[in-house]
């Protein structure tokens, strides 16, 4: 389970996370929901231990650990693997490489492995393509490429930032479509969006963060509901 308690993060002098508290259970899709610039980001940042996002108070703690002042490395060996805002994926080098470089064997034998084979079948517009370079990707293949990336290090969570930004509506439905089959597979998954209708489709639990703090949490079928909350701080309505 993903714990964060109480969480007070900064970048510099400016106090960006406000007391923030989200726990993930094991096998549940959570998702984080908010507009530019709630914070969304700086909660990944903070979960991750990526610079310069710094925890000042309040503590963090997956499967009993404390991440705060651990480094990314060793936070990702825990069993977290992250798919970040932007993808961040390596130009210059094909997916077969990308994977073959992130690829770690499953952290037990209850968990099925996640390999290359495994993700060209989730992915197969990946495998037609495994020869390419990353720069000859389209969009939505660059974040096939990214989840993929993350699904081979065998992470028993998977922390998802915005994998849906800058992606054509049929890309979208896909990605959405493959998402649904991570959950159906057991995945536990931490999903940040500003996509409602993503949200509402794949999350057990959702949290709203307004200006570094949490405002509203609860079930993606309550949230539904909540006309105040949509148009209040997601802008629908």
């Amino acid at each position: 389970m993903l714990e964060v308690e109480d969480v007070h993060t900064y970048y510099s002098l400016a106090h960006v996370l406000r007391g923030v508290s989200v726990h993930a259970a094991d096998g549940r899709v959570v998702v984080l929901l908010g507009r530019n610039g709630a914070g969304k980001s700086t909660l990944v940042s903070s979960i991750m231990g990526l610079p310069p996002a710094r925890v000042r108070t309040g503590a963090i703690r997956y499967g009993g650990h404390e991440l705060v002042g651990r480094t990314p490395h060793e936070i990702a060996r825990l069993g977290i693997g992250l798919v970040p805002q932007g993808r961040r994926i390596y130009r210059s080098l094909t997916v077969l490489e990308h994977l073959e470089i992130a690829a770690r064997p499953p952290r037990s034998a209850a968990h099925t492995a996640w390999d290359v084979s495994r993700v060209f079948t989730l992915f197969p517009q990946l495998a037609e393509r495994k020869y390419l370079r990353a720069a000859e990707l389209s969009g939505g293949e660059q974040q096939m490429l990214a989840i993929s990336r993350a699904l081979v290090g065998n992470p028993l969570l998977l922390l998802m930032d915005e994998p849906s930004e800058g992606l054509a509506p049929i890309v979208l439905q896909q990605l959405c479509a493959r998402l649904v089959d991570l959950k159906q597979a057991g995945l536990s998954i931490f999903l940040v969006e500003q996509n409602l209708g993503l949200a509402l489709r794949l999350a057990d639990e959702v949290h709203v963060l307004d200006r570094g703090e949490i405002v509203f949490r609860g079930t993606s079928q309550t949230l539904d509901a909540a006309a105040d909350v949509k148009q209040r701080y997601l802008g629908f309505g």
